[in-house]
């Protein structure tokens, strides 16, 4: 089976952004953890970066 660039690119960009969103549902849950704040910036900028 042999998978192209562009669908590992396809699927990189679905797996960022699926844990990108359940990074931001968790942070509102715990707006007080900055590590988690910083964590779920840090997947979104990645995640516009590479998009």
């Amino acid at each position: 089976m042999n998978l192209d660039i562009y669908t590992l690119f396809i699927c990189e960009l679905y797996v960022l952004g699926f844990l990108s969103i359940i990074m931001v549902f968790a942070w509102i849950g715990s707006q007080y953890d900055r590590v988690l704040g910083f964590t779920c910036l840090s997947l979104v900028l990645t995640l516009a970066a590479v998009f």
